[in-house]
Formats: structure tokens, sequence, C-alpha cells
């Protein structure tokens, strides 16, 4: 089994961020590189975290699957190194996260964080779509929406497996 987080990293998002956010388009600004929203939550031992990725650098991404391998030496608190640039963090060669799982022989993905209807969402259509074995267990996401069924329902129908309490 392979730890991943593949948070949102925001540097220039363009009109992704919003002073006057629709919640579909466009977010009130979250997970800004250099911010304490890019950080990792405390809660998450990084000793089984064995990959970062970064999505979201330069366009809005909601799909894990989206992301880049984040180089091994960056600082998984959202912070970049003292002197790095935010346009070094993206390289063109960078390692998507299905070659990475492909390459770590990984069959089942299972899919948990913020928010359900969006990033959950996407990561786990994602992950189904591309042959892995997808799981999302519900209690440990959050969605925009008050009520996830509707998202959950529709996992399922495209083949997720969707754990519920």
């Amino acid at each position: 089994m392979a730890g991943i987080v593949t948070p949102l990293y925001g540097a220039l998002l363009g009109d992704h961020f919003s002073e006057t956010p629709d919640m579909v388009d466009s977010w009130p600004p979250h997970c800004r590189a250099r911010t304490k929203g890019a950080e990792i939550h405390e809660d998450l031992d990084p000793e089984f975290i064995q990959a970062y990725f970064r999505k979201g650098q330069y366009t809005a991404a909601y799909s894990g699957f989206e992301g880049v391998l984040a180089p091994e030496d960056d600082v998984p608190s959202g912070d970049l190194k003292a002197g790095q640039a935010v346009t070094e963090v993206l390289d063109e060669d960078a390692i998507g996260l299905d070659d990475w799982l492909q390459s770590h022989d990984v069959e089942d993905v299972v899919v948990v964080g913020l928010a359900t209807d969006y990033c959950v969402r996407a990561t786990a259509l994602d992950a189904v779509q591309a042959g892995y074995n997808t799981t999302v267990i519900a209690e440990l996401t959050a969605g925009i929406a008050e009520d996830p069924e509707e998202v959950f329902e529709e996992l399922e129908a495209a083949g997720v497996e969707v754990e519920r309490p």
C-alpha cells in the first residue's frame, strides 16, 4: 500500500480565486503556496506518506491525477525552500500520479479528504477510469454541498465503492 497526498498547491491560479466566488468555477482563496492552507494536516503521520503530488500550481485542478510528483526535498508543509522560486516547483518532465502508481504496482486507491463533491469526486472518477479498484471512505470526506448522497450515488454508478458509516 502506498501513502499518497495530493494537496491543491495554488500559486498563480488567475480567476480560480475570487473575492466574490460563485463556488462553481471560482472560490475563496485557499491552499495558496507558502501559506498555512497549503500545509498537510497535523494528524497525517508523514511516516506513512511515500509521495506528495502537487496539483493546481498554475491552473485549477480538482483530481489528484492532475498532480505532479513533488521533489523529494520539497517541504511537505507547503512552504517553498528559502530562495526557491514558485516556477521551480513545476517541472515539464514531472511524474504524474497514474505513472507513479503504476510504477509501484498499486492496484487499489482509497480516496478521502476535501471536498467530496469536487476534488474527492474527480480523483475517484479518474482512478476508476484508469483501472484502479477505487474506494471512497465517506466518513473521511467533507463537501461543499450539505448532502453528499448524490455524489456518492454517481461514484457508485461509475464503479467506485463508497464505504458509508
